[in-house]
């Protein structure tokens, strides 16, 4: 199982190279997972131990639920995506467990990117956006971008439940948030979706 999960984390570890920033900003290694919410004790300290090892500094994970009880060889505990029938009812299951991922990885010196949304969630039918708008009319209709705006103010504001502070206020844990992972923004629709985003 270690070995598994061995092999998928090298496979996953990305290297972030800042080279125009190099004066200002050293480089460093990040990694993506998006199944980490599901991870059990034992397999996040596996995973952030080799994480640590390698020079790893931030972890991207994100908030689409995971159905299976085996993602890629490792065993995680099944979660659902945080809005996951209808839109702006909420299932904070995710975000209370990155609480605890967040937590760990911290140990380990390792800060996690949050990936608010994604791309290949909005484009499964069963997706609770991907229904009411689908990939196209999310990006350009008022009462999508505000329903989106909505889901990205409730992550933000989520209050940890061992820190009791707002993610937003989690320098120490949280490297960054990200709206969506590939976005598939175009034309002039990208200048709107620019500036709601920059709140």
């Amino acid at each position: 199982e270690n070995t598994e999960m061995m092999k998928n984390l090298i496979a996953l570890i990305v290297v972030v190279a800042w080279t125009g920033f190099t004066h200002a900003y050293p480089s460093w290694v990040g990694s993506n997972l998006y199944y980490a919410a599901g991870l059990y004790e034992d397999e996040q300290q596996f995973l952030f131990s080799n994480l640590q090892a390698s020079g790893v500094k931030v972890l991207r994970v994100w908030l689409d639920g995971q159905d299976s009880g085996s993602t890629k060889g490792t065993n995680i505990q099944a979660y659902p995506s945080l809005e996951p029938y209808t839109v702006g009812d909420y299932n904070d299951t995710v975000l209370e467990l990155l609480d605890s991922v967040m937590l760990n990885a911290q140990k380990y010196g390792i800060k996690l990117l949050i990936s608010m949304y994604s791309f290949n969630a909005l484009s499964n039918p069963d997706d609770s956006y991907g229904k009411v708008w689908g990939t196209g009319y999310f990006y350009e209709q008022q009462d999508a971008i505000n329903a989106f705006d909505n889901r990205l103010r409730h992550v933000l504001t989520h209050t940890h439940t061992t820190l009791g502070q707002q993610w937003k206020d989690l320098s120490e844990y949280i490297f960054a948030f990200e709206a969506q992972n590939e976005a598939m923004i175009g034309g002039t629709t990208i200048h709107t979706r620019s500036s709601i985003m920059a709140m």
